[in-house]
């Protein structure tokens, strides 16, 4: 296994640090100068320790030295110097080789950065090769992933695979864009690792375990997690002993002082050292057991031609009447590129009209307006705004998404009905059915009339999120299929299957919604609806133990910091605050409806605790039901406290770390799902969220890795009275609509286009034409 340990990442911020380089005006060439360091790196590799290779070592470290200090990257140049000065000294050179030069990851990243410079200095054959090569380096780390951690300020954020990708696809963009209408190959398959989502990771991760499962080798994989946590501990440990204010405070004092930092430094590889053994040691038995299994944990990208031919199944990975688009947006005033595929063998690429900054204005500027409270959470009064959309800022980003001629030709067609949108950066964090097609008039952005006349994208087209391309190759090749490479796998497997093949869509058991009503709070105590039992759901927690009175089902939104101050700042304070959560009735007439519906498991009021999920009778359920869902309140990272996102569930009702009210995300990831379809009926629950989140959120990738086919998810605060009929009317439609995407397009439209209808218990009034009300959840995953 490569590594890429806390030590490594620290010497990334020591060999690439190329922007400060290149913009020293006083080194001569700053690229030849980088491009020989590279070559002695290599040439290190090759030779065998002793005198020669600590010459060779030597010299590298001066000419970093110098090359720093040329830059002012006075960190940079100190450990450098502090480097040397270990080698002057005699001190043993193995802690600084590991350090410093045994880095596979570490050159790749240098020839990235190399190759960036090159395309500024227009360079573009040398930079293309420079990234062709970089780039599946950078990814192969990836196979076997150290969890994200929190890294001090001193440590410069590494350029990683996505970036490497990102700049490889742009570079194709400039040589290739003009010549043919057809994606460039290259460009596309480099766009698809550059856009792949954490929530991707988890689909093929949860893919990857059971095909590993099959072959009795899953257990390999728990053997590792103590080793990971080893070594995530032992980084953990350096950077607290090393805060900014100590490494700053040190640099400052000079380059001897470093000499203890190195010393803890040694402490930490050591530390490490015999996890990753350990590791590399299971990872090969893991792979003569599951032959494939990191092919599927680290998917190649799909080319073109397999979307419309699938080598695993008759049918193609993109259905009739489909079309993948895929959005790789661009940092900073570059373009990104947008790829359109229909089923029919049509497809084109195109630069987007608006830069990366540009484009994540406008996406910020239409949430401030949907959302304002997670802008301004902290403000009491933040839902008195009067409602607005900026629907000129939503036709600009329609207009470079999917306005250029050669991708509207596409998504345009009637015979295209659905689109598959892979989206990325920003744009992850606003559903596709915000957009408008036509040029809005200069007025209107506050009027219902105008919001209701407007040619939103959902009116012409179904539409679904995808977390990557790849996930289509996951969701649509039955779980039994071996991965391309698995062809050295064992003919009997040693261990039972995990997973089936997807379910058929649910089916409504009475052809009715059923009927609206006031809502209520009393439990159900699980009891089912019919002998179907596609169902397990929790709806309408009671948050607190003491009784409370029914109360009708009216406008609240289900976020627990509209409800409580945030955040609770330790455990007993956090009780307190999910003890002072208002009541969803909504929730337990959405539950009762889609009981009617399905037939199986509602949970409500205290039966809809933590603990339930952990009993081995509901494990069994919840393993089998083909749809799971939950209508709570939505918790984000830094509610009550919480570093991750989370579900709150009923008061505890024995006050440990199993029964604490919450469902958070590394919890759902325990869980064994073979839903269809998970409904996420709660706030936020689709929204970045979290430590530098890439992609959806981690409450969403946690259902992926769970088992979950496909998941409806919110990217707001959503309201309890439109929710609740929102997602009620999506099940009942789902079997007739021809899948989920199509249902949610039909179910947004009836809350779009009616301002009077009184299901679920309230006229939702004229105000129901603005986008809070009807575009909230997007349908993640299969859409049929």
């Amino acid at each position: 296994m490569k590594r890429c340990s806390a030590i490594g990442i620290l010497v990334a911020a020591l060999i690439v640090t190329l922007v400060g380089i290149v913009a020293d005006a006083t080194a001569a060439d700053p690229l030849a100068d980088l491009k020989a360091m590279t070559a002695q790196i290599d040439r290190i590799q090759k030779l065998p320790p002793g005198p020669e290779r600590d010459k060779a070592q030597q010299e590298l470290l001066e000419r970093q030295q110098a090359m720093f200090e040329r830059s002012g990257n006075k960190a940079a140049a100190a450990f450098a110097a502090q480097a040397l000065k270990s080698m002057r000294l005699g001190a043993t050179t193995e802690a600084v080789t590991k350090r410093m030069f045994v880095r596979p990851d570490g050159r790749a990243e240098t020839r990235a950065n190399l190759a960036i410079a090159m395309i500024a200095q227009g360079r573009l054959k040398q930079a293309e090769e420079e990234l062709s090569a970089a780039c599946p380096a950078l990814r192969a780390l990836r196979k076997i992933d150290l969890e994200e951690m929190e890294q001090p300020s001193w440590i410069k954020a590494p350029l990683g695979a996505h970036n490497c990708y990102r700049e490889l696809a742009l570079l194709r963009a400039r040589v290739a864009l003009g010549n043919t209408p057809k994606p460039d190959v290259v460009a596309f398959e480099a766009a698809q690792q550059a856009t792949e989502s954490d929530a991707s990771t988890a689909l093929t991760r949860q893919a990857a375990r059971a095909y590993a499962a099959r072959f009795g080798a899953d257990g390999f994989l728990d053997d590792m997690t103590p080793h990971l946590a080893a070594i995530r501990a032992a980084a953990a440990d350096l950077y607290r002993k090393w805060p900014p204010e100590e490494m700053n405070k040190q640099l400052a004092g000079g380059v001897s002082v470093l000499t203890r930092f190195f010393a803890d430094a040694d402490v930490a590889t050591q530390r490490q050292e015999p996890h990753f053994l350990a590791i590399d040691r299971l990872a090969d038995q893991l792979d003569q057991r599951a032959k494939g299994y990191f092919e599927l944990r680290s998917p190649t990208p799909i080319a073109l031609d397999e979307l419309l031919a699938s080598r695993s199944s008759a049918l193609p990975l993109l259905r009739s009447g489909e079309a993948l688009v895929l959005w790789m947006a661009a940092p900073g005033n570059q373009k990104g590129l947008v790829f359109a595929i229909a089923a029919d063998g049509r497809s084109a690429w195109a630069p987007m009209s608006l830069t990366g900054k540009e484009t994540a204005d406008r996406v910020a500027q239409l949430r401030r307006q949907i959302d304002p409270c997670t802008f301004a959470r902290d403000n009491p009064r933040c839902y008195d705004e009067p409602l607005r959309f900026d629907r000129r800022a939503s036709w600009e980003l329609h207009r470079s998404l999917l306005g250029d001629p050669r991708i509207a030709a596409i998504v345009r067609a009637k015979s295209v009905d659905t689109l598959l949108i892979v989206p990325s950066d920003s744009l992850v964090s606003l559903p596709p059915a915000l957009l408008i097609e036509e040029e809005p008039g200069d007025n209107g952005d506050d009027a219902p009339d105008a919001w209701r006349n407007s040619r939103w994208l959902i009116r012409s087209k179904a539409l679904a999120v995808l977390p990557s391309v790849s996930s289509l190759r996951v969701l649509r090749t039955p779980g039994d299929t071996n991965p391309p490479n698995a062809s050295a796998a064992p003919a009997t497997p040693t261990g039972p299957a995990t997973t089936a093949t997807p379910a058929a869509s649910p089916t409504a058991r009475t052809g009715t919604s059923g009927t609206g009503g006031t809502g209520g709070t009393g439990g159900t105590g699980g009891t089912g609806g019919g002998s179907g039992d596609r169902l397990y759901m929790f709806a309408d927690p009671k948050f607190a133990s003491a009784d409370r009175s029914a109360k009708p089902c009216s406008p609240l939104r289900r976020s627990a910091s509209e409800s409580v101050p945030m955040p609770a700042s330790n455990a007993q304070s956090r009780r307190t605050a999910l003890a002072s959560l208002k009541p969803l009735p909504c929730t337990a007439e959405e539950g009762r409806i889609l009981r009617e519906q399905l037939g199986g498991k509602l949970y409500t009021a205290l039966d809809a605790r933590e603990s339930r999920l952990r009993q081995p009778a509901d494990r069994d359920l919840l393993a089998k039901a083909e749809v799971v869902a939950f209508a709570t309140h939505g918790l984000l990272s830094g509610d009550l406290g919480l570093d991750e996102p989370g579900l709150a569930l009923a008061a505890p009702q024995t006050g440990d770390a199993n029964d604490d009210g919450i469902l958070t995300a590394s919890e759902v990831m325990l869980m064994k799902l073979r839903a269809n379809i998970v409904l996420l009926s709660a706030c936020n629950t689709a929204d970045p969220g979290g430590r530098g989140a890439r992609g959806i959120s981690g409450l969403a990738r946690a259902f992926f890795q769970a088992g979950a086919r496909s998941l409806v998810a919110s990217h707001w605060r959503v309201d309890d009275v439109a929710s609740a009929r929102l997602i009620t009317d999506l099940m009942r439609r789902v079997p007739s609509a021809g899948g989920k995407a199509k249902a949610m397009q039909q179910a947004s439209l009836a809350i779009l286009d009616s301002d009077d209808d009184k299901d679920i218990g309230r006229d939702l009034g004229p105000n129901a034409a603005h986008p809070v009300y009807w575009a909230p959840f997007t349908v993640i995953g299969e859409p049929r």
